[in-house]
Formats: structure tokens, C-alpha cells, sequence
């Protein structure tokens, strides 16, 4: 249970072998949005979402865990499409660049978009390597602004890697 200002959020884990499988873990909290970070891992799917501390509504969904840059402008998940063999980036703007803005909420039928996609690249060359529940050695941004990504090359995916065989990748994201 989320105990939050207007409602408790009851997350129940559903144990199947059907499409209705849930389960979900409470990773932390992202003070920046008033929001709990939770897990959920699906049958054929897993997304990490936001779940609003005073509303108990979520307020966000990403592919894999979102790291919020150091100027608290934008937010980047990268995962692994094991689907389409393709590493995927998705980047979010937060809002938080401009307050006055009216255009941070987008509406569609489902729900409401509180981080709304900037862009998304598909890259086949590298896979991104991440531990368990997106550590923060996966990717991060650094103090000097640019985004930090663990990495191997697609060739060597599927190969048991000694760590020292790991290599990071810089990215420079501009607004």
C-alpha cells in the first residue's frame, strides 16, 4: 500500500502463468515530483511508473528507469526491445523548464501525460546493460551534463562479460 494525501494506492500482485500477471515492487521515492517509483513487471512487458504522493494517480510510465537530469529538465529510460533487437531511448520533457508553460499535461484517451516524449532513437549497434530495477550505474547523468550509458556491442550479445570488459558511453543530449 502507498499511503498518499488523498487516497492509499493498492498495488496487488496477480501470480499467473495468463496475460493478468502483476507484480510490482516499491523502489523509492522522486522528490522533485512528489511521487513514489514503482516497478512493474507484466507476462510480456515491465515499465517503471510514478505513482503522485498527494493524489495517488500515476503520473508517469516509462520503459525502464527514468533518470532525472541534473537540471531537472528532462528524463531518460533506455531499455533493450528483445521484440525488435533494437536498444530503445526514449526522452521526456518534466515541465519543470518553464512553469508557466499550459502544455506540460497532454491529454489522450487513457490518460493524462504529465512527461510527455521529446524523442525516441532505436539503436542496433549496442545493447544497454542494466542490473536489477535500474542501478545507478546503468546509465546516469554526470555533473558535466552529459548523459552516461553501460554498454556492449551487439556482437557480443548472448557472451557472459567480465566487468572490466564493460564500457560506458557518453551522450550529449541537447535541449
Amino acid at each position: 500500500s502507498l499511503p498518499c494525501k488523498e487516497k492509499t494506492v493498492k498495488l496487488e500482485d496477480i501470480d499467473t502463468d495468463s496475460d493478468n500477471m502483476a507484480k510490482y515492487k516499491y523502489l523509492g521515492q522522486m522528490p522533485d515530483f512528489n511521487a513514489y517509483l514503482i516497478y512493474g513487471l507484466y507476462f510480456e512487458s515491465f515499465n517503471y511508473f510514478l505513482i503522485d504522493k498527494t493524489t495517488g494517480e500515476n503520473i508517469g510510465s516509462f520503459g525502464d528507469f527514468p533518470a532525472l537530469s541534473p537540471d531537472k529538465k528532462l528524463i531518460v529510460s533506455i531499455w533493450y526491445n528483445i521484440y525488435d533487437n533494437v536498444s530503445e531511448v526514449a526522452i521526456y520533457r518534466t515541465g519543470k523548464e518553464d512553469t508557466n508553460r499550459d502544455d506540460i499535461e497532454i491529454y489522450d484517451e487513457e490518460e493524462t501525460v504529465r512527461f510527455p516524449v521529446v524523442c525516441s532513437y532505436f539503436f542496433t549497434k549496442w545493447l544497454p546493460l542494466h542490473g536489477a530495477y535500474g542501478y545507478e550505474t546503468d546509465y546516469f547523468w554526470g555533473n558535466d551534463g552529459y548523459l552516461y550509458v553501460r554498454i556492449q556491442t551487439a556482437e557480443l550479445s548472448g557472451q557472459t562479460l567480465k566487468d572490466e570488459s564493460r564500457q560506458y558511453m557518453q551522450v550529449k543530449v541537447l535541449n
